[in-house]
């Protein structure tokens, strides 16, 4: 742990220190993904600091610091080879970019349950020329991984710390952007255009994971899932944000309607006008 400490802190030094020409075009230029696949968000951060952030399928994001309308710098964190290309923006022109690699912390996971647990089954009323009756059997796995990471370090920009948010702590780049606007609020940071350093300062992030196995009575089975993130520090607790579809293991047992809603959904491709029973 202290090895990657040191090896981080050396990089994240660099990302100030050094300045390199940026000659090559931009990442998200080849990428062919459409763009119904890219989820983004806004994130503001500060007065006049917002951050434009898209996550990929494949993994990796884009973060644009965008301060009074115009962008200062765009960190783009590439998962699967472990770094992270911070770009520099005058007037809104690339003027220098600088490549540091990372490593994921070490997590504990929780073991994956070695088959799912059946909550129960809804029945579906609706109707079309006749009365027609579906019948959903609802079965469920949950996982936990915790991550904790000392964000101590100078930073080049908030930009850069969203993107070491991302990469070390294996979570999208959109619920980073949240983990880090609440940071640099409780750090009083939030007008940092630029550099700015971030004393001992430790973050647990708790990855709940929620999957549904979606079996219908004519066989037919599809899964549903989300995650839940809860951020913690020394002093603030239990700050949550929530990704995909994530129904805790109990949404049976208490009846949720927006549960059963969804799962029709999910399954059958559909929004039908239902009527909903239980078991």
């Amino acid at each position: 742990m202290k090895k990657k400490m040191m090896s981080l802190a050396l990089a994240l030094a660099m990302c100030v220190s050094l300045c390199v020409p940026a000659f090559a075009a931009e990442y998200c230029s080849s990428l062919t993904y459409s763009n119904a696949s890219v989820q983004a968000n806004e994130v503001n951060v500060g007065n006049d600091i917002n951050l434009v952030i898209e996550d990929y399928p494949n993994g990796d994001a884009k973060i644009s610091q965008i301060a009074k309308g115009v962008t200062t710098c765009v960190s783009y964190v590439h998962r699967a080879e472990h770094y992270i290309e911070d770009i520099s923006y005058e007037q809104g022109n690339p003027i220098s970019s600088i490549k540091y690699f990372f490593e994921e912390e070490d997590s504990a996971r929780a073991s994956l349950r070695a088959s799912y647990t059946t909550a129960g089954t809804i029945t579906y009323q609706y109707y079309d020329t006749i009365p027609v009756t579906r019948y959903l059997t609802c079965a469920y796995q949950k996982t936990s991984e915790s991550n904790m990471y000392n964000l101590t370090g100078k930073y080049k920009n908030i930009a850069s710390l969203v993107g070491l948010i991302t990469g070390v702590l294996s979570i999208p780049g959109l619920i980073a952007g949240e983990v880090a606007a609440k940071v640099v609020l409780w750090l009083g940071i939030g007008d940092s255009i630029g550099s700015f350093f971030i004393p001992d300062y430790w973050v647990t992030c708790n990855d709940i994971c929620v999957n549904w196995k979606l079996t219908d009575d004519g066989g037919y089975s599809t899964n549903m899932s989300g995650h839940k993130y809860v951020l913690t520090d020394e002093k603030h607790n239990g700050v949550s944000e929530y990704d995909g579809d994530y129904y805790e293991i109990n949404s049976y047992s208490r009846h949720n309607t927006d549960f059963a809603l969804r799962a029709y959904e999910v399954t059958y491709n559909t929004r039908d006008t239902v009527t909903i029973s239980w078991g």
